[in-house]
């Protein structure tokens, strides 16, 4: 490591380059003895063992090696070579199951400030309805439902129907035809990410 001693013991966001001429990819990088494990936020095309990647934070290079073997993560080593594969537990993408019937209540309490500060409290209700298939991608199809409180029915109907999409880097809902990105994988405490990555410059 060039930045610091290492990284052992943590995981940490750099943007990774695996060419030269490449604007470079978010990725969370983690030092596993003398290999990195590398797990690219967005699908980065034409890797292939023996490329360099470096790993930038800002201006700063914090590492960088030779690309050993690819699976679902990147292994990197100067003298080892070893594949690893990462599954749904240990990305996180069951934190958001998406199987149809699964629902979430959530109780808000939501202030408006304007000329009157108007503060009001209800739950709300998403659903996962169902499924599509488009271009070798599955769309769930989530529905929202409102109510004041717990006494009152959920009613018929939806509110609202949204889109949601999911894979090994990123969950994005889809409301009133604007992308946001819900959550980003693998998933860590303190993990942050740019929910507005997939609307900036609509």
């Amino acid at each position: 490591m060039s930045k610091y001693k290492d990284l052992k013991g943590i995981t940490k966001e750099s943007i990774t380059k695996v060419r030269y001429n490449d604007d470079g990819t978010s990725a969370s990088i983690e030092q596993i003895g003398e290999e990195m494990r590398v797990l690219f936020h967005h699908p980065v095309k034409a890797i292939a063992p023996g490329q360099a990647a470096v790993f930038y934070e800002g201006e700063d290079v914090i590492g960088g090696g030779w690309i050993k073997s690819i699976a679902v993560s990147i292994v990197m080593s100067s003298c080892h070579q070893k594949h690893t594969d990462v599954g749904p537990t240990v990305l996180g993408l069951d934190y958001y199951p998406l199987d149809s019937g699964r629902f979430w209540v959530y109780s808000i309490h939501q202030t408006i400030f304007n000329s009157v500060t108007i503060d009001t409290t209800f739950q709300m209700k998403e659903v996962i309805y169902d499924t599509m298939h488009f271009a070798n991608n599955v769309i769930y199809q989530l529905y929202r439902f409102y109510r004041s409180d717990s006494t009152v029915p959920w009613p018929a109907q939806p509110d609202s129907v949204w889109t949601l999409t999911s894979n090994n880097y990123e969950l994005d809902i889809k409301e009133n035809d604007v992308e946001f990105v819900r959550l980003a994988f693998p998933l860590s405490n303190n993990q942050t990410w740019n929910g507005n990555a997939r609307n900036i410059g609509n």
